[in-house]
């Protein structure tokens, strides 16, 4: 903890569960993805609340999670608990660091998903990896397979056409504006202005900063 306080934002809680679900809530309000860590058994445990909190309302989470050392797994040893499995059904990305120096990669490859799925993404690491030294080097965030992030979809002429005639066709049409709006917030504000057509906004879109000013219509 102390190694990255001079890196990151570090918020110190008192339990695995509030910090989960701090993590998650922050994700929600900024869209940005937060991090949570958790012991190894109870405290990973302890974490699965606010990890389901964030999966049900597609915040970006990355959960690092303590294991007992490699050399004392699979022998019963004090709080070894089967973590990937209880971890299965909350997260988009759930794998096991399986050497220290793969340890960058992981990581980078679960904020990458967490991203991605708009998900949890859950990262176990042997106790036993603190301790090895790797090569502290800037880690390039281009993954080693190539793989890129899909670009976002955009909307072909006959669905705009569609769209158009639907809001003909309405008596009283609003734009319902959630979070998943992203950076397109001025745009959506300079739509509603053009077309007349008032923004009506969830309860996790108020107060984005993506969304900053209603229009005044005539």
């Amino acid at each position: 903890m102390d190694a990255e306080k001079e890196r990151i934002q570090y918020i110190q809680v008192r339990h695995e569960q509030a910090g989960a679900l701090a993590a998650s809530a922050d994700a929600k309000l900024t869209g940005r993805v937060q991090v949570c860590f958790g012991s190894a058994g109870p405290g990973a445990t302890n974490l699965l609340t606010g990890l389901y909190d964030a999966r049900e309302d597609h915040a970006p989470v990355v959960a690092l999670i303590g294991q007992v050392p490699t050399t004392n797994m699979n022998y019963n040893y004090f709080q070894e608990f089967a973590e990937n499995p209880m971890f299965e059904d909350v997260a988009v990305y759930n794998r096991t660091v399986m050497t220290a120096e793969s340890f960058p990669y992981v990581v980078d490859e679960a904020v990458r998903e967490a991203y991605k799925h708009k998900g949890v993404a859950v990262v176990v690491i042997p106790n036993n990896f603190g301790y090895v030294q790797i090569p502290d080097e800037p880690y390039s965030s281009s993954s080693p397979t190539g793989r890129k992030s899909a670009p976002l979809p955009l909307p072909t002429d006959e669905e705009v056409k569609n769209v158009l005639d639907l809001i003909k066709a309405a008596k009283r049409p609003v734009i319902h504006v959630s979070r998943g709006i992203g950076a397109g917030g001025e745009k959506l504000v300079e739509l509603s202005k053009e077309l007349q057509i008032p923004l009506v906004l969830t309860g996790l879109a108020k107060g984005s900063r993506r969304v900053r000013r209603q229009p005044r219509l005539r």
